[in-house]
């Protein structure tokens, strides 16, 4: 039982610092700096390995609780992780949307940044008979 407890202390403790670090997802896209790829990768980097270790842990309490499930019917650290995971899935809900418009915001960018390398490529430089001039595209 000692041992079902601290898995659900451990995995109280995983949650906690997933949903802590969920919170900074404004802080590492309002300052700012909105798109830049380091602090995007090191947010990624940080929520990935936070989520393997919940994964890790809550596969070993999955297995104490299946062996011992009549013990934590009413157990206030069941209730405690119970609340925390509801609560992460919430903030997911509100932040879909966000990041499907970021997503598009971003998209629409690499659109833009296509056509002006597209039109860039238009002019031609080099040892030619045109050398200098415009070349035009058909399109």
């Amino acid at each position: 039982m000692d041992e079902c407890k601290q898995l659900l202390r451990d995995s109280i403790d995983c949650y906690s610092k997933l949903l802590e670090h969920a919170h900074n997802f404004n802080e590492t896209f309002d300052t700012g700096k909105f798109g830049d790829p380091e602090k995007i990768r090191a947010y990624t980097n940080t929520l990935q390995a936070l989520q393997r270790e919940a994964e890790e842990v809550d596969t070993k309490l999955m297995e104490q609780l299946k062996l011992k499930s009549d013990m934590f019917v009413s157990d206030f650290l069941l209730e405690q992780r119970t609340s925390l995971v509801n609560e992460l899935i919430q903030f997911n809900e509100i932040m879909i949307p966000r990041l499907s418009s970021i997503m598009a915001i971003t998209k629409d960018e690499i659109s833009k940044v296509k056509k002006g390398i597209g039109k860039i490529t238009a002019y031609h430089s080099g040892p030619t008979r045109n050398s200098g001039a415009v070349i035009r595209s058909r399109t």
